[in-house]
């Protein structure tokens, strides 16, 4: 390898690396318990790189095949904040201090977009998943469009499984609506893994004749763990003769 070569590899290495999401390191934390209330939003850039809880969290890009909603199917990236209000993706809710998705579109079920959580069990079990959410008005006040989130695990980025019980699904526009997600069991794949990722997949759900969809908003995320998973010795046990 030349030199040039060399350097053109560093130079990768490094860029692959500034965006790379660091996971919550569950094992470490007090009670096994992580809470994340976007009160720095504000700060938080593009790609998810600064700000002061951002890091975990990282944007999915747009691709897949597949009939929405499929963790798989994503058409609206959030490798970046949304440009614009009206923009589907990931946006700041800099008012409320909370992290909004926004799925558009006038066909149901056509449009999607996802913002995932990156999760390290290493030396713990899976626990829950609890957040509060609520609908945001968005465009004309005549709107009556929907749209729903899903939420599902996974721990190589491929093969999903859902979180049925923490589904919000066909919230309206104009027509605010909240509420709370608690203490939804995650994935017992989730044990131990050190690459556990959780999904918020929103979508542009069924229903309406008019207008714009919501937004949904995200807040107090928490995620715990417990205990310390089972494991096989390494080698069978000795027995010391004296």
């Amino acid at each position: 390898m030349n030199r040039i070569q060399l350097l053109l590899c560093l130079f990768l290495l490094s860029a692959a690396g500034a965006f790379a999401q660091t996971p919550v390191q569950m094992a470490t934390l007090p009670a096994l318990i992580y809470n994340e209330d976007f009160a720095d939003i504000d700060n938080w850039t593009s790609g998810f790189t600064a700000g002061i809880g951002a890091a975990p969290f990282g944007g999915v890009a747009a691709g897949g095949v597949g009939t929405i909603p499929n963790p798989n199917r994503i058409t609206q990236a959030t490798t970046s904040f949304a440009g614009t209000g009206s923009s589907g993706g990931v946006h700041r809710d800099s008012t409320g201090q909370r992290i909004l998705l926004l799925a558009t579109g006038t066909a149901d079920n056509t449009n999607a977009t996802a913002l995932d959580l990156y999760l390290d069990y290493t030396g713990t079990n899976a626990g829950t998943l609890s957040f509060d959410w609520a609908s945001v008005n968005n465009g004309a006040n005549t709107s009556n469009r929907k749209g729903s989130l899903r939420v599902y695990g996974t721990t190589d980025g491929i093969n999903f499984t859902e979180l049925t019980d923490a589904a919000v699904l066909n919230i309206t526009n104009y027509d605010p609506t909240s509420g709370s997600i608690v203490n939804v069991s995650l994935p017992a794949s989730f044990n131990n893994s050190a690459t556990a990722r959780l999904r918020f997949y929103y979508y542009n759900g069924t229903g309406g004749s008019s207008g714009s969809r919501p937004y949904i908003a995200l807040d107090n995320i928490a995620v715990t763990a417990s205990g310390n998973p089972c494991s096989l010795p390494g080698a069978s046990a000795s027995f010391m003769t004296f």
